[in-house]
């Protein structure tokens, strides 16, 4: 009886656990953040503007941003700007400066630094 019940627990535990890993906030650090000011500046600004408030192509700050990525997994994000950008050359970037850039992009957007770096699989959501 007892074995049942500390299975029981054991299970609510890891359900429980697994939610709340799913509802993590992505994070990256200021130094990623940083680097990916560099990159974003070379390989994105001349359509999104300099401070990504859009230009050619959309903004990536403010509602517009949060409306289409608010609350989303930080994967599809990075799924979006490793295969569709650049515009006029997609996904010929580095993975690594995809990953800078959603940083800098995060940072702009008011997403906290956090000692966590972010990786090429993002986990975790964007806030909105």
């Amino acid at each position: 009886m007892h074995i049942r019940t500390f299975v029981y627990g054991a299970t609510a535990l890891l359900i429980a656990a697994a939610g709340s890993a799913s509802a993590q906030t992505v994070t990256y650090t200021d130094a990623q953040a940083q680097r990916g000011n560099d990159a974003f500046k070379s390989s994105c600004a001349k359509c999104h503007g300099t401070n990504a408030t859009g230009g050619e192509g959309p903004p990536l700050v403010g509602e517009k941003f949060k409306t289409d990525f608010g609350g989303k997994a930080a994967k599809a994000l990075y799924e979006k700007m490793s295969n569709a950008m650049p515009y006029d050359e997609p996904g010929t970037l580095p993975k690594e400066t995809y990953v800078l850039i959603m940083a800098h992009i995060l940072k702009l957007n008011g997403v906290p630094a956090s000692p966590m770096p972010l990786v090429i699989d993002p986990p975790g959501t964007i806030p909105k």
